[in-house]
C-alpha cells in the first residue's frame, strides 16, 4: 500500500511538472508573440519616419526650387556684367506742355540734389558799335558785358558743395510756363531724352533807380540776377548798369536778346540731366556822357558731367 502511494506522488509531481513545463512553453510563445508583433509596430513607426523624412526633404527640395527661381527673378536685375539694369524709361513726352514740365522736373531734381557739373558759359561773335573814344575802352567795356573770349567763365561744381551764397547756385529750378515756349519737341537719342525748347524772346532795361525785367530766358534754370556778378549767365541790363554805375551813374542801359534754345539730353529712366545747353543772341546799348555804344554777341552756357 506504501508503495502505491509512493508511485502515485510521483505520478502526480511528474504530470505537475509537465503542465508546469507546458504553461511556461506558452508563456514563452505569447511573449515571442508580443515581442514580434512590438518588432512590427516599431518597424511601422520607423517606416512612418522614414515617410516623414521623406516628405520633409521634399519640401525642403522645393523650398530650394523657390530659392532658386527667386534667385534667377533678382538676376534678371543685373546684366552679365553684374552692373544693375536701369529701371524702365518714362513716356517720352510729347506736348509742349509735358515737355516743358517733364525738363522743369528735371532742373529742379539737380537743384535739390546739389548736383556735381561742369560749367562753360562763352560770348563770342561779338561787335561793338561806337565813336572813337569809347573804342579805345573796348575791353573794358566787353569785361562790363560779359563778352568775348577774355571773360569765359568755367565753374567745376562738387556734388553737394554748393556755395552757401544763394545768389551763387550755379543752376536754378526752371519755372518755364507754356507762354515762356514758343515750340518744344523732344527725341530719342538712345537711352536719352533730347529736349529742345525755343525761349521767346526779351528785353531788360536799368538806369539809377529803375530796373525792368521782361526776361522768359531767365527761367530756364541758368544762374541770372541783379548784381554786378561774373557768374550770372545772361547779363541783364541790370547787371550791366551795376557794373558800371560807380562811374557812369546817369548811363542808361537796354538789354534785348533774342534766338534763345535751350537743349537738355536727360535720362530717359532716371529724370537725371546729362548734359544741357543754353544759347542765346544778346544786344547791348549803354547810352552815357561819352556817347552811345551798341554790342552784340552769342552767348553759350554750356552743363555737363552731372553727378548725382
Amino acid at each position: 500500500m506504501k508503495k502505491n502511494l509512493t508511485r502515485i506522488a510521483a505520478l502526480l509531481l511528474v504530470f505537475a511538472m509537465i503542465f508546469a513545463f507546458a504553461a511556461c512553453k506558452d508563456n514563452d510563445t505569447d511573449t515571442e508573440t508580443t515581442t514580434a508583433a512590438a518588432g512590427e509596430v516599431e518597424g511601422t513607426e520607423a517606416k512612418g519616419d522614414d515617410t516623414a523624412e521623406g516628405t520633409e526633404a521634399v519640401s525642403g527640395d522645393a523650398t530650394d526650387v523657390s530659392a532658386e527661381d527667386s534667385t534667377a527673378a533678382e538676376e534678371t536685375e543685373t546684366d552679365a556684367s553684374g552692373n544693375a539694369v536701369e529701371p524702365e524709361a518714362a513716356a517720352k513726352p510729347a506736348t509742349k506742355a509735358d515737355i516743358i514740365k517733364y525738363y522743369n522736373d528735371a532742373t529742379a531734381k539737380a537743384f535739390n540734389s546739389k548736383v556735381g557739373f561742369k560749367k562753360y558759359r562763352i560770348t563770342g561773335n561779338e561787335k561793338m558799335d561806337s565813336n572813337a573814344i569809347v573804342e579805345k575802352f573796348k575791353d573794358v567795356i566787353y569785361k562790363f558785358m560779359g563778352i568775348g573770349a577774355a571773360n569765359a567763365y568755367s565753374e567745376t561744381v562738387v556734388k553737394g558743395k554748393w556755395d552757401a551764397d544763394t545768389k551763387h547756385h550755379y543752376l536754378r529750378t526752371s519755372t518755364l510756363g507754356a507762354g515762356d515756349v514758343t515750340n518744344a519737341t523732344c527725341t530719342e537719342s538712345g537711352s536719352n531724352y533730347v529736349i529742345t525748347m525755343n525761349i521767346a524772346p526779351g528785353t531788360t532795361h536799368a538806369t539809377k533807380g529803375t530796373i525792368k525785367n521782361n526776361a522768359p530766358l531767365d527761367k530756364c534754370g541758368i544762374c541770372v540776377g541783379d548784381e554786378d556778378k561774373s557768374y550770372y549767365d545772361h547779363k541783364r541790363a541790370s547787371v550791366i548798369y551795376d557794373a558800371i554805375s560807380e562811374m557812369f551813374g546817369s548811363a542808361i542801359v537796354d538789354e534785348s536778346y533774342k534766338n534763345a534754345v535751350v537743349t537738355a539730353t536727360i535720362d530717359a529712366a532716371t529724370g537725371n540731366l546729362v548734359k544741357l545747353v543754353v544759347k542765346f543772341d544778346i544786344a547791348v546799348t549803354t547810352q552815357k556822357t561819352m556817347g552811345t555804344i551798341s554790342a552784340t554777341g552769342t552767348s553759350t552756357v554750356t552743363y555737363s558731367d552731372f553727378k548725382y
